[in-house]
């Protein structure tokens, strides 16, 4: 009675056959051509989830009085989303274990090296639709459009480099966009709260160093 078992990857399996397949094999092909090519992707992949992460928390110094809470009360709730996302990526991966593509099928371009974990959904591309819709459905709109193409871009880049399928980062792009509109877009009240209550929470010299004042 302790809770469904995972399923084996042998028996739940994306059909990597039909468009699923077809579209990780025409993005992977790219790779192998250029070494400068390679390179810059392989930095995306590894790193643009930084980048994004960055161009959220800036949002932190920006403003004053009110127009700063807000910012930052903006900022907490990405930072749950976030959490959220990946807390439901884990549930996701411990029910339905999918392999990666490197260890599906033979004809992989592995431009990194990683541990054969679950594939679907992608953590980075959680965590960067995350950020990337928590700026969206505070009606951000221009920082909002340009996190999108960066976590659009870097879900380009882990298919590029053969760690996942199109379908992984898919569902993480819903994935990340649903916890953010859950977290930001329906409970942004509570995120102000709890930026309130971190405020309250903290001597006045280290409100002053935060910014909170």
């Amino acid at each position: 009675m302790g809770g469904a078992p995972p399923v084996d990857c042998a028996r739940a399996r994306l059909d990597t056959g039909d468009m699923n397949g077809a579209l990780f094999d025409a993005i992977n092909d790219l790779a192998g051509h250029s070494a400068v090519a390679n390179d810059l992707v392989k930095a995306a992949a590894r790193y643009l989830v930084m980048a994004i992460a960055a161009g959220v928390a800036i949002y932190w110094v920006i403003g004053r009085g009110r127009q700063r809470a807000a910012n930052q009360a903006m900022v907490v709730g990405a930072v749950v989303a976030a959490l959220l996302g990946l807390a439901t990526a884990s549930l996701i991966q411990h029910y339905y274990v999918h392999p990666r593509p490197f260890v599906d099928r033979q004809d992989v371009i592995l431009l990194i090296n990683h541990s054969a974990d679950p594939s679907l959904p992608s953590e980075h591309a959680v965590v960067a639709f995350s950020l990337a819709g928590a700026a969206l459905w505070s009606r951000r709109l221009l920082s909002a459009s340009v996190l999108l193409l960066a976590a659009a871009a870097l879900g380009f880049a882990r298919i590029y480099t053969g760690l996942h399928y199109p379908a992984d980062i898919a569902i993480a792009a819903g994935v990340g966009l649903l916890a953010s509109f859950l977290v930001v877009g329906l409970a942004g009240p509570l995120t102000i709260r709890l930026r309130t209550t971190i405020v309250r929470a903290l001597p006045p010299t280290i409100r002053t160093i935060l910014l909170l004042d």
